[in-house]
């Protein structure tokens, strides 16, 4: 191991954060593949049930391994009834269109994790907001956070909000602003994940390349330019700046200039202001009944949480009403 090598070996083993955001639709999605694949003969509603709490465990390893011991830990989630209609719609259907559609049970557990974690601790804020994706709440959710931050999602558009202090897990690998440019060959920020996604794609969320672009030209233009309107706005004008580019580039960028102004609507941030963030942010506050309450409807192995003496615990009183004199 290279001297280079240990220090960031070190870094990763050594920091912790004082704020974790997590993709939580991400982290439900892998262990959904999981568990179908250990118990594909399972009922659906058992299945889902294992998915909450392995999603649940994976969550805490992260915050264990990675959060300062006051630190807070935001779970944020897509909206899942809304949140791809604006982006279909520029892009005829072909967004995220290859992604398989699950059931109203599956979500339906993404509902519960959420309330867990609402009861869990008052270190979690859950977060969702109507018509958006996760990755949309990230900018202003980091406007309340002080101190070092780390983005827990292997979706790249996440690495957008990487800076000084905001650094990016994406579950194989973490990587400050220095370990991702010796990575990738640029240093991360909202301009240059967008302009990078915008000309070279993305097939998670089937945003098609412009195949005539390599990775070389790509990084050319993210080194000398903000963004495609600025690109393509400097060929049509002729500007002392387009010398950067080769004509081949510039027929290129011209001739799919369609394509391009597509896949920067499909990728840009969608806008969302504070006040929307902050009636959608839930703080967490420890509730050992509701808890109880939850994972033993959910079928949780016992003694899961050992916060909780008794987990044994009755549904009776949920179903007690105060009684009321009617005329």
């Amino acid at each position: 191991m290279t001297i280079d090598n240990l220090k960031v070996y070190e870094y990763y083993i050594t920091v912790k954060y004082n704020n974790l955001v997590i993709d939580t639709n991400q982290y439900y999605k892998a262990a959904f593949s999981i568990i179908v694949k250990q118990n594909p003969t399972d009922a659906q509603d058992m299945i889902i049930n294992k998915t909450i709490h392995l999603t649940l465990l994976m969550i805490l390893k992260v915050k264990n391994s990675y959060l300062s011991d006051d630190g807070k830990i935001y779970v944020l989630a897509d909206n899942p009834t809304s949140k791809n209609n604006m982006r279909k719609l520029i892009s005829n259907g072909e967004y995220k269109c290859f992604r398989q559609k699950e059931s109203d049970g599956y979500y339906r557990g993404i509902d519960y994790l959420l309330l867990i974690c609402n009861y869990y601790s008052d270190q979690f804020f859950t977060a969702r907001v109507k018509r958006l994706e996760a990755d949309d709440l990230v900018p202003e959710i980091l406007k309340s956070c002080f101190g070092k931050t780390l983005l827990c999602s292997s979706d790249l558009d996440w690495a957008r909000c990487m800076s000084s202090n905001v650094d990016w897990y994406n579950h194989t690998a973490l990587y400050t602003q220095e370990s991702f440019k010796k990575k990738f060959k640029y240093i991360p920020n909202e301009k240059t994940v967008t302009l990078m996604k915008v000309l070279m794609g993305d097939n998670s969320d089937n945003i098609p390349s412009v195949k005539e672009i390599t990775e070389q030209i790509a990084l050319n233009l993210i080194y000398n330019f903000d963004d495609i309107f600025e690109i393509l706005d400097c060929i049509k004008k002729n500007t002392e700046k387009a010398k950067l580019m080769s004509e081949y580039t510039k027929k290129v960028l011209l001739k799919n200039e369609k394509r391009l102004l597509t896949n920067q609507n499909l990728v840009y941030f969608c806008e969302v202001s504070n006040t929307e963030i902050e009636q959608a942010v839930m703080k967490g506050n420890f509730d050992s009944k509701n808890l109880s309450i939850l994972y033993k409807a959910l079928n949780f192995p016992e003694n899961f949480d050992s916060r909780i003496e008794d987990i044994k615990i009755s549904f009776g009183d949920i179903f007690k009403f105060d009684e009321v004199q009617r005329k």
